[in-house]
């Protein structure tokens, strides 16, 4: 898949960038706004960066494929039991009738603060074309909407 992400910190710069996703051992992020910061590249659970747009990569580190997702596991569960606010309804995007599903939750693991989020899924519950999170925490509030796309023909560069 490819998502389009804009992110807005409330106070300091938007950003916006391309994710590029085939896997969780597998992806690109292509940075579009700043256009002058890094793309980070992950290959078969090695990390790479790019400081040119993508012509060479650097490996910073490889990465633990278990770990973090057991760990995001347990906190999307951890956060699931304080679950509030909640809508169903249907919405058109783009000419498709989406189930939007929109809720409240509390951040948990150490950290204050609450999530609202919402997503547009097809009616079938396959896809997830557009989502919508709000961070509220202590001094601090950001926003981010990813528009996604399938790409079954997605390929990333490998670095040499």
């Amino acid at each position: 898949m490819k998502s389009f992400i804009t992110q807005e910190v409330y106070g300091a710069q938007v950003s916006k960038n391309f994710y590029h996703y085939i896997d969780k051992e597998n992806w690109m992020t292509e940075m579009v706004e700043p256009a002058a910061a890094p793309w980070s590249l992950a290959r078969n659970n090695v990390l790479y960066i790019s400081n040119d747009k993508g012509t060479s990569w650097q490996k910073v580190r490889e990465m633990d494929p278990v770990e973090p997702a057991d760990t995001a596991s347990q906190i999307q569960q951890d956060r699931a039991a304080t679950v509030r606010n909640t809508n169903c309804t249907t919405e058109d995007l783009n000419g498709e009738m989406l189930e939007v599903l929109q809720g409240e939750y509390d951040m948990l693991n150490g950290m204050e603060g609450s999530i609202e989020e919402k997503m547009w899924l097809s009616l079938d519950k396959s896809w997830v074309p557009k989502s919508m999170m709000h961070l509220k925490m202590a001094g601090t509030e950001s926003k981010t909407i990813q528009l996604i796309e399938k790409m079954p023909e997605l390929t990333l560069p490998m670095p040499e």
